[in-house]
């Protein structure tokens, strides 16, 4: 049977780098730990994001190949009902964006907005 894309539901996924000075291991301590705890605490969040998950690569494979940069990376998705209140979520005044400039590299990171499907549901 085909899968649905979500009807009231839109999502970005985050593919974010540490910055050249931090090394993985402390992005990705970061990252779960103190990072989702800021974000998950702001008002904003809690009044307009539906879900969160995030997902840290563990392929460490050296050959080369286009997966490869996303062995550096973690990825963060976010669920809400509308783009426009997820892009609320990022650009609201107490986004913590200091946070941010200890650790990402926003310039090498990426979202994308979009819908999602479930195929397998168990």
């Amino acid at each position: 049977m085909p899968a649905d894309l979500f009807k009231d539901r839109v999502s970005v996924i985050g593919f974010i780098y540490p910055k050249e000075s931090v090394s993985f291991e402390e992005f990705d301590k970061y990252w779960i730990g103190t990072h989702e705890d800021l974000f998950s605490g702001l008002p904003i969040v809690k009044e307009i994001c539906c879900g969160t998950n995030s997902f840290t690569s563990t392929w460490t494979s050296t050959r080369s190949s286009p997966m490869k940069a996303f062995s550096s990376c973690l990825t963060g998705a976010w669920l809400s009902e509308t783009e426009e209140k997820l892009l609320e979520v990022f650009q609201d005044a107490k986004y913590e964006k200091s946070d941010e400039t200890k650790f990402f590299d926003r310039a090498m990171s990426e979202m994308i907005f979009g819908k999602m499907a479930v195929f397998i549901d168990k």
